[in-house]
């Protein structure tokens, strides 16, 4: 899960990158990925789940998947940038390397709280879960638009917000795509999901291309910016799913 990975890797920021050294950052993080890998290889069923033939198939237009997928693409955009970058902006804005990276694993901490409250809330609220999630992502737009403010507590502030508020889209939609589409949830997410990765893939390396011709600041707005996109296109598809 990526804000649990943002937190660790917060935390490897004061607790080894500054004493042990960045290697053993790295090591740390290697070696929670063989971890994960293990993990998994124990948690996969020896036998395939058998498979029902369903008499009728509920799925979305595909006009509402690629919106969808749209939508995470913009939406996963922001959040891979406020990863990638907030620690160095952080530091730039007058923030210690220490703060900064306390600041990005208080933030994923939160954004890990609100997911889970927000997935043990999803089935019983009334509301279209799209619908939440454009609204979710427009709070953490604000936080990341607060970025581009160059000043120490003003940054960690935003931090919060945009982690805590601009991370837990995806509980939503992703709730919203699979109830929609019970008996092909696996083709559906296939669709969407496409969006998501393509975001998350490309962030990293438009912002640090805007970093390094027009600084922090205007990188924020862009980020901000985009994830008013994909929360408007949220809101308009909500009542598809």
């Amino acid at each position: 899960m990526a804000p649990s990975a943002s937190m660790l890797a917060g935390i490897a920021v004061p607790a080894l990158a500054l004493t042990a050294g960045w290697r053993w950052a790295y090591v740390m993080g290697a070696s929670l990925a063989i971890l994960a890998l293990v993990s998994v290889r124990l948690a996969i069923e020896p036998t395939p789940p058998t498979v029902t033939a369903e008499r009728s198939i509920r799925v979305s237009s595909s006009r509402a998947l690629f919106l969808a997928a749209a939508s995470g693409g913009f939406l996963s955009f922001s959040a891979g940038a406020l990863n990638a970058w907030v620690v160095g902006s952080g530091v730039d804005a007058g923030l210690g390397p220490g703060m900064a990276g306390a600041s990005l694993s208080l933030g994923a901490a939160c954004g890990i709280a609100l997911r889970l409250y927000s997935g043990v809330r999803a089935d019983r609220m009334r509301v279209r879960p799209f619908r939440v999630a454009g609204l979710t992502a427009l709070l953490g737009a604000i936080g990341m638009a607060s970025l581009a403010i160059r000043a120490p507590v003003v940054h960690v502030a935003a931090t919060l917000l945009a982690f805590a508020a601009g991370w837990i889209w995806p509980v939503f939609t992703n709730f919203g795509i699979v109830r929609t589409n019970p008996a092909a949830a696996g083709a559906a997410t296939g669709i969407t999901q496409m969006g998501v990765y393509i975001g998350v893939f490309s962030a990293p390396l438009i912002t640090g291309q805007l970093i390094s011709r027009s600084g922090y600041q205007l990188m924020w707005m862009v980020v901000a910016a985009t994830a008013v996109v994909g929360s408007v296109i949220a809101i308009r598809i909500a009542d598809q799913f």
